[in-house]
Protein backbone atom coordinates (compact mmCIF):
# COMPACT_ATOMS: atom_id res chain seq x y z
CA UNK A 1 0.00 0.00 0.00
CA UNK A 2 3.02 2.31 0.95
CA UNK A 3 4.60 1.79 -2.66
CA UNK A 4 1.14 2.37 -4.49
CA UNK A 5 0.49 5.64 -2.10
CA UNK A 6 3.81 6.63 -3.20
CA UNK A 7 3.11 6.06 -6.76
CA UNK A 8 0.45 8.23 -6.77
CA UNK A 9 2.26 10.90 -4.90
CA UNK A 10 4.70 11.39 -7.63
CA UNK A 11 1.38 10.63 -10.61
CA UNK A 12 -0.17 13.75 -9.20
CA UNK A 13 3.34 15.69 -8.99
CA UNK A 14 1.61 18.86 -10.15
CA UNK A 15 -2.06 18.57 -8.52
CA UNK A 16 0.42 18.32 -5.15
CA UNK A 17 2.50 21.32 -6.02
CA UNK A 18 -0.58 24.26 -6.64
CA UNK A 19 -2.42 22.69 -3.82
CA UNK A 20 1.32 23.59 -1.46
CA UNK A 21 1.23 26.76 -3.45
CA UNK A 22 -2.25 27.74 -2.85
CA UNK A 23 -1.96 26.94 0.28
CA UNK A 24 0.47 29.04 1.47
CA UNK A 25 -0.83 31.55 -0.84
CA UNK A 26 -4.16 31.77 1.34
CA UNK A 27 -2.19 31.15 5.14
CA UNK A 28 -2.31 27.66 5.67
CA UNK A 29 0.97 25.89 6.29
CA UNK A 30 1.04 22.77 5.26
CA UNK A 31 4.74 21.74 6.33
CA UNK A 32 3.91 20.24 10.16
CA UNK A 33 0.61 19.05 8.03
CA UNK A 34 2.51 17.08 6.14
CA UNK A 35 4.30 15.09 9.19
CA UNK A 36 1.59 13.51 10.97
CA UNK A 37 -1.11 13.18 8.12
CA UNK A 38 -0.87 11.21 4.84
CA UNK A 39 -0.02 13.24 2.23
CA UNK A 40 -1.99 10.37 -0.36
CA UNK A 41 -5.39 11.74 1.47
CA UNK A 42 -4.60 15.09 1.20
CA UNK A 43 -3.96 14.85 -2.63
CA UNK A 44 -6.94 13.06 -3.06
CA UNK A 45 -8.76 16.53 -2.16
CA UNK A 46 -7.13 18.65 -4.62
CA UNK A 47 -7.94 16.38 -7.17
CA UNK A 48 -11.48 17.52 -7.47
CA UNK A 49 -10.55 20.85 -7.37
CA UNK A 50 -9.22 20.52 -10.62
CA UNK A 51 -11.62 18.59 -12.30
CA UNK A 52 -13.96 20.99 -11.31
CA UNK A 53 -12.54 23.80 -13.93
CA UNK A 54 -14.42 21.40 -16.22
CA UNK A 55 -17.96 20.94 -14.25
CA UNK A 56 -20.64 23.24 -15.01
CA UNK A 57 -23.69 23.39 -12.97
CA UNK A 58 -26.69 25.03 -14.67
CA UNK A 59 -29.41 25.10 -11.86
CA UNK A 60 -29.48 24.83 -8.27
CA UNK A 61 -30.90 20.77 -8.64
CA UNK A 62 -28.16 19.54 -10.58
CA UNK A 63 -25.48 21.36 -7.66
CA UNK A 64 -28.00 19.53 -5.03
CA UNK A 65 -27.32 16.13 -6.97
CA UNK A 66 -23.81 16.81 -7.16
CA UNK A 67 -23.79 17.54 -3.71
CA UNK A 68 -25.62 14.40 -2.47
CA UNK A 69 -24.04 11.96 -4.10
CA UNK A 70 -19.97 13.89 -3.56
CA UNK A 71 -17.67 11.28 -1.87
CA UNK A 72 -14.53 13.32 -2.90
CA UNK A 73 -13.18 13.50 0.24
CA UNK A 74 -12.86 11.85 3.65
CA UNK A 75 -15.94 14.43 5.65
CA UNK A 76 -18.35 12.40 3.98
CA UNK A 77 -18.02 9.35 6.12
CA UNK A 78 -18.21 11.73 9.40
CA UNK A 79 -21.28 12.06 8.12
CA UNK A 80 -22.88 9.34 9.48
CA UNK A 81 -26.38 8.44 7.87
CA UNK A 82 -26.88 11.64 7.93
CA UNK A 83 -25.71 13.12 4.86
CA UNK A 84 -24.31 16.44 3.65
CA UNK A 85 -26.04 19.55 5.71
CA UNK A 86 -27.35 21.65 2.19
CA UNK A 87 -27.48 25.27 1.80
CA UNK A 88 -30.84 27.40 2.55
CA UNK A 89 -32.43 29.85 0.73
CA UNK A 90 -34.39 31.04 -2.00
CA UNK A 91 -32.42 31.98 -5.20
CA UNK A 92 -33.80 35.27 -5.70
CA UNK A 93 -32.23 36.53 -2.57
CA UNK A 94 -29.54 39.43 -2.65
CA UNK A 95 -27.67 38.45 0.38
CA UNK A 96 -25.26 34.93 0.89
CA UNK A 97 -24.21 33.88 4.62
CA UNK A 98 -20.98 31.91 4.48
CA UNK A 99 -19.63 29.91 7.40
CA UNK A 100 -17.15 27.20 7.42
CA UNK A 101 -19.05 23.45 7.86
CA UNK A 102 -21.60 22.56 9.85
CA UNK A 103 -21.52 21.13 13.36
CA UNK A 104 -23.08 18.50 15.65
CA UNK A 105 -26.54 20.39 15.68
CA UNK A 106 -26.89 21.34 11.32
CA UNK A 107 -25.77 17.71 10.85
CA UNK A 108 -28.54 15.94 12.80
CA UNK A 109 -31.03 18.91 11.33
CA UNK A 110 -29.72 19.49 8.04
CA UNK A 111 -29.73 23.02 8.11
CA UNK A 112 -26.95 25.32 8.45
CA UNK A 113 -26.27 27.77 11.01
CA UNK A 114 -28.48 26.68 14.10
CA UNK A 115 -28.16 25.98 17.49
CA UNK A 116 -26.35 28.39 19.42
CA UNK A 117 -24.65 29.92 16.72
CA UNK A 118 -27.24 30.21 14.88
CA UNK A 119 -29.25 32.36 17.10
CA UNK A 120 -26.21 34.74 17.45
CA UNK A 121 -26.40 35.08 13.47
CA UNK A 122 -30.13 35.72 14.04
CA UNK A 123 -29.66 38.05 16.24
CA UNK A 124 -26.85 39.81 14.10
CA UNK A 125 -29.26 40.16 11.26
CA UNK A 126 -32.02 41.37 13.08
CA UNK A 127 -29.36 44.30 14.34
CA UNK A 128 -28.40 45.09 10.67
CA UNK A 129 -32.13 45.12 9.47
CA UNK A 130 -32.51 42.33 7.53
CA UNK A 131 -34.22 38.27 8.37
CA UNK A 132 -33.24 35.07 7.44
CA UNK A 133 -35.59 33.93 4.51
CA UNK A 134 -33.73 37.25 2.53
CA UNK A 135 -30.65 35.37 2.70
CA UNK A 136 -28.78 32.31 1.02
CA UNK A 137 -27.35 30.18 3.68
CA UNK A 138 -24.36 28.04 2.98
CA UNK A 139 -21.09 27.03 4.42
CA UNK A 140 -17.89 26.57 2.56
CA UNK A 141 -17.59 22.76 3.12
CA UNK A 142 -21.31 20.78 2.97
CA UNK A 143 -20.20 18.00 5.80
CA UNK A 144 -19.47 17.78 9.32
CA UNK A 145 -16.03 16.72 10.74
CA UNK A 146 -15.44 14.43 13.40
CA UNK A 147 -15.24 16.48 16.52
CA UNK A 148 -16.02 19.66 14.85
CA UNK A 149 -12.55 19.98 13.42
CA UNK A 150 -11.09 22.27 10.98
CA UNK A 151 -11.11 21.14 7.56
CA UNK A 152 -7.98 20.83 5.67
CA UNK A 153 -7.67 22.48 2.67
CA UNK A 154 -7.74 19.79 0.67
CA UNK A 155 -11.23 19.23 2.26
CA UNK A 156 -12.19 22.51 1.89
CA UNK A 157 -10.75 22.57 -1.79
CA UNK A 158 -12.58 19.28 -2.64
CA UNK A 159 -16.03 21.15 -1.99
CA UNK A 160 -14.95 24.60 -3.12
CA UNK A 161 -16.38 23.87 -6.80
CA UNK A 162 -19.97 23.88 -5.08
CA UNK A 163 -19.46 26.70 -3.42
CA UNK A 164 -18.43 28.28 -6.91
CA UNK A 165 -21.37 27.25 -8.41
CA UNK A 166 -23.41 28.55 -5.72
CA UNK A 167 -22.85 32.13 -6.24
CA UNK A 168 -22.72 31.93 -9.63
CA UNK A 169 -26.13 30.97 -9.82
CA UNK A 170 -27.49 32.99 -6.52
CA UNK A 171 -25.64 35.85 -7.60
CA UNK A 172 -25.68 37.82 -4.25
CA UNK A 173 -25.32 41.34 -4.15
CA UNK A 174 -23.52 40.74 -0.68
CA UNK A 175 -21.47 37.93 0.85
CA UNK A 176 -21.03 37.80 4.68
CA UNK A 177 -18.00 35.77 5.50
CA UNK A 178 -18.02 34.13 8.76
CA UNK A 179 -14.31 33.02 10.37
CA UNK A 180 -11.31 32.36 8.61
CA UNK A 181 -12.27 29.57 6.70
CA UNK A 182 -14.97 31.41 4.66
CA UNK A 183 -12.84 34.64 4.55
CA UNK A 184 -10.02 32.46 2.96
CA UNK A 185 -12.46 31.35 -0.44
CA UNK A 186 -14.04 35.16 -1.19
CA UNK A 187 -11.00 37.68 0.05
CA UNK A 188 -7.41 38.21 -0.95
CA UNK A 189 -6.62 38.22 3.36
CA UNK A 190 -5.38 34.72 3.17
CA UNK A 191 -2.10 35.00 5.13
CA UNK A 192 -3.92 37.03 8.24
CA UNK A 193 -6.11 36.42 10.49
CA UNK A 194 -9.86 37.40 10.34
CA UNK A 195 -9.73 39.61 13.52
CA UNK A 196 -7.67 42.29 11.40
CA UNK A 197 -10.60 42.20 8.89
CA UNK A 198 -13.71 42.53 10.87
CA UNK A 199 -16.27 44.56 9.71
CA UNK A 200 -14.54 45.45 6.30
CA UNK A 201 -16.57 45.44 3.37
CA UNK A 202 -14.62 44.62 0.16
CA UNK A 203 -16.58 45.71 -3.51
CA UNK A 204 -15.42 42.69 -5.99
CA UNK A 205 -12.64 40.97 -4.26
CA UNK A 206 -9.97 38.22 -5.74
CA UNK A 207 -9.89 35.29 -3.44
CA UNK A 208 -9.29 31.53 -3.83
CA UNK A 209 -12.67 31.02 -6.15
CA UNK A 210 -11.32 34.08 -8.26
CA UNK A 211 -13.23 37.27 -8.54
CA UNK A 212 -16.29 37.53 -6.75
CA UNK A 213 -18.75 39.83 -8.73
CA UNK A 214 -20.77 41.03 -5.29
CA UNK A 215 -19.70 43.07 -2.52
CA UNK A 216 -17.67 41.12 0.53
CA UNK A 217 -17.70 41.38 4.54
CA UNK A 218 -15.78 39.85 6.83
CA UNK A 219 -16.97 38.74 10.43
CA UNK A 220 -15.30 36.77 12.86
CA UNK A 221 -17.29 33.34 13.19
CA UNK A 222 -20.25 33.42 15.64
CA UNK A 223 -19.05 30.66 17.62
CA UNK A 224 -16.07 32.79 19.06
CA UNK A 225 -18.58 35.76 19.77
CA UNK A 226 -19.75 32.77 22.24
CA UNK A 227 -16.33 31.69 23.67
CA UNK A 228 -15.21 34.56 24.91
CA UNK A 229 -15.45 38.77 26.05
CA UNK A 230 -12.92 39.55 22.88
CA UNK A 231 -14.76 37.76 20.61
CA UNK A 232 -18.20 39.17 21.15
CA UNK A 233 -17.03 42.39 21.19
CA UNK A 234 -15.63 41.95 17.76
CA UNK A 235 -18.74 40.42 16.72
CA UNK A 236 -20.36 43.85 18.05
CA UNK A 237 -17.68 45.94 15.76
CA UNK A 238 -18.19 44.11 12.84
CA UNK A 239 -22.05 44.37 13.27
CA UNK A 240 -21.88 48.04 13.33
CA UNK A 241 -19.79 48.09 10.27
CA UNK A 242 -22.22 45.98 8.02
CA UNK A 243 -24.91 47.94 9.03
CA UNK A 244 -23.31 51.06 8.46
CA UNK A 245 -22.33 49.88 4.93
CA UNK A 246 -26.10 48.55 4.23
CA UNK A 247 -27.71 51.59 5.70
CA UNK A 248 -25.43 53.64 3.28
CA UNK A 249 -26.85 51.11 0.25
CA UNK A 250 -30.54 51.80 1.34
CA UNK A 251 -30.03 55.29 1.19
Amino acid sequence: MRCVKKCFEIQHRKELDILLDEANLVGYDLSNYFQINDLFDEIQGILPYMESKKQEFYKLEDLDKAIRSCNSCGLRSCCLGYGPTFPEGKSNVDIMLLGRNPGNQELVNGVPFIGPAGKRVDKFLDEIGISRDQCWVTNVCKCYSENNRPPTYGEIMACSKYLKAEIELIKPKLIIAFGNEAKHMVTPYGSSGVTKYIGDVLNKPNGVLGLIDSFVAIMNHPSSALRSKKGEEDFQKGTLKIKEFLDSKRG
